[in-house]
């Protein structure tokens, strides 16, 4: 079984076991991390080998840094 699925089946048994909002809001979080997660991996399995300039592109897409004006961007 599959992380993603896990956390799926997980908010079911919660919801079926009436746990309270704020449990069954942080399985939905775990939820979409893990699918996040999956997709992630998958797309870097079948990717060709990257730049250090790409990786450090997505690092910062990840880590949640905003985009400067496009004068100070990195080139492609």
């Amino acid at each position: 079984m599959s992380r993603s699925h896990a956390a799926r089946g997980s908010i079911g048994g919660l919801r079926r076991t009436g746990a309270t909002e704020d449990r069954i809001a942080a399985a939905r979080a775990d939820l979409r991390y893990e699918t996040l997660a999956s997709y992630i991996e998958r797309q870097v399995d079948a990717a060709p080998p990257l730049s250090e300039i790409q990786r450090a592109r997505l690092a910062a897409l990840l880590l949640g840094a905003r985009r400067s004006d496009e004068s100070e961007a990195v080139p492609a």
